[in-house]
This record gives structure tokens, sequence and C-alpha cells, in this order.
């Protein structure tokens, strides 16, 4: 009697990583089955070279298994890494609207090369730039551009990873202060952006690891909020979360604005180098923008010293009697990692 193939351990791998992939699904169930689909992306290519290998063995059953693990992952992740969209830039030029741009990063609080971002700040000429993990020596640095975002908001921190900030050329509507305009420390900051004449409310925001961390406990805390603490138009940020994530869900369905898909991967850990970001990291940092508001590219830039990847938005903002049929909430799918 022919005895049965037993299983290899290519197979057992792709099983195991296969029921990792189908319980990070689960996200709305707990925060540790959200805190596996934020690696949803690299489970299936990883289910497809198993794949791959195990019907080069006549495997079938477990090779097949894997390769359907493996597009169901890829087919479920493939619309929030998005594809270039164009026309939109051109729609607006017809439409006579500005052009305004803001610029995304963390800074990584204990980055040496400091010198990098002040770079990445002239270069991309940004309106607004949110900022996270602003420490100390990081606000000393930040005088030096000083004169050309005069306009500032630097939230504390009790940690030494510093707290969030929001830079503008444009003038604040209104006074802001740390004590109303940072209503979780170290976390969030909230400043109302004169543009043209339109007051915009953007949002700086930097949420911490994933479970068995703080994340869901923050995400509990802008629950809580009022809109007349938080209900932004423009939110920007190191979410520390995927796009198709529960965390990113819920902070969409908080703020009800629209993700800014298709800006590609954006963080990974700085003893990695920076040029395997676009293959091998995550997509955790994020961009929302509500009704108020019309992006028309966003990407990611060069690398600036940093873990995460400096990220760029051209927007433009729409009269408050324009018709919009997908506001509030949409997805917007733009350009991905390209350079200026």
């Amino acid at each position: 009697m022919a005895a049965g193939k037993r299983p290899s351990l290519t197979g057992i791998a792709a099983a195991t990583l296969a029921l990792l992939t189908l319980l990070g699904f689960g996200g709305r169930l707990h925060p540790a089955l959200d805190s596996l689909g934020h690696f949803r992306l690299q489970f299936g290519v990883l289910l497809l070279v198993f794949a791959v290998a195990l019907l080069a063995r006549r495997r079938w059953r477990t090779g097949l298994g894997s390769a359907a693990g493996a597009a169901l992952a890829l087919f479920t992740v493939a619309p929030h890494l998005g594809t270039p969209r164009i026309g939109a830039a051109q729609a607006t030029a017809e439409a006579q609207r500005p052009v305004y741009r803001l610029l995304q990063l963390n800074l990584r609080f204990d980055n040496d090369d400091q010198s990098g971002v002040l770079a990445t700040i002239a270069r991309a000429d940004a309106d607004v730039i949110t900022l996270q993990e602003v420490s100390a020596p990081w606000r000393e640095r930040l005088k030096l551009v000083a004169a050309r975002y005069p306009h500032q908001l630097v939230c504390g921190s009790a940690r030494r990873g510093g707290g969030p900030a929001i830079l503008s050329r444009r003038p604040f509507a209104g006074a802001v202060s740390p004590v109303t305009h940072c209503p979780i420390r170290g976390m969030l900051a909230v400043a109302p952006v004169d543009l043209g004449g339109r007051a915009i409310t953007v949002a700086s925001l930097h949420l911490g690891w994933p479970w068995p961390h703080r994340q869901p406990l923050q995400l509990d805390w802008l629950d809580a909020m009022d809109d007349g603490q938080f209900a932004p138009d423009l939110l920007a940020g190191d979410f520390n979360a995927a796009p198709w994530s529960e965390t990113a869900r819920r902070v969409r369905a908080r703020t009800r604005l629209g993700q800014v898909e298709g800006i590609g991967l954006t963080w990974l850990h700085h003893a990695l180098p920076a040029k395997l970001r676009p293959w091998i990291g995550l997509p955790i940092d994020q961009i929302m923008t509500g009704a108020a508001i019309e992006p028309l590219s966003a990407h990611t830039l060069p690398d600036a010293g940093s873990d995460h990847a400096p990220l760029l938005l051209e927007f433009s903002v729409l009269r408050s009697d324009t018709p919009r049929d997908d506001a509030p909430v949409r997805t917007v799918l733009l350009g991905q990692s390209n350079t200026r």
C-alpha cells in the first residue's frame, strides 16, 4: 500500500501563513487581529512564493490553497496601494483654482540627518507641513525655517519621542495655542489655516503602535472627542496602520474623510537601507481629505534621513457652493513614489 505524502516544512509554513492572513481580516473582532492585518501585503507576497514552490513539487492541494490565499490578500490590498490617475490637475487649472501643497513627515525623534529634512522642506515648497515626533532637538532645528513658515503649532509630549506639529506659510485663521489646539498631548495637533480667504482645518495625527500597545486606546480617545475639537478638512500623519486596516477605517468613520490612496509603502526600519522601502516597507503614513479638498496628486519624496518617507500632496480648495456628489467619504486613486 502506497504511503501518503507527508506534509513538508514548506507546506506547514504556507498553511500557517495562510491562517495568519485570514485572521488578519478579523480586525473588527479584536485589535490583535487588526495587528496581523497590517502585514497583509507581505503575507500575500510570501504566500505567492510558497505557492510556486509547492506547485513546482506537485503539492497540488497546499500549492493551490496558498495561491488562493495570496490572491485574496493581494486583491484586497491592491485598491489601497492605487494606480496613477491623471487629469485632475488640468481640470483644476481650467477651473482657475489655486493649487496648494502639503508636506507630511514623521521626523524620527532621534534622526541624525537633520539637514536632509531641512533640504526636503526647502525643495517641497509646501504651503502647510504636518510633522510628528518633534522632539526637543527638532524644536531647535525648526527655528531655521521659521522665516519661511512663521505660523507654527508645536504640541508637546511627555515622551522623549516628541509630539505633532503644523507649520504653515499661510496665516492661521485666528489665534492658535497648544492649550486649545493640542487636544491630546503628544498625539494630535489641529489648526485652522487660511488658504486664499477660505479657512480649512488641518490636523497632524500620530497614533502609537498597534495592539498590544496603545493604538486601540487612542482610537477610543478620538471617538470620544466632539466635532468642536476634531473635525478636520485635511488630516495627515503617521497612523502606524495600513490603509486597509480597521484602525484606518475607524479614523475615516470618525472624521468622515476620504482616504488618499496610491501613496505607496512609506516606512522601513532605519537599520535597513532606505532604498528598499518602496519594495518591502509598510504603508503606515496616511493622508485623508474632506469634501472641501480636491486632491490632485500625492506621492513619496526622496529619503530625508527618517525611517518614514516624506509625502507630498497637491490639492485645491473647493468653493463652499461647489457641489460634490461623492462627499463626504470617498477614495482617491493617485500616483505613487514619484520624485520632483
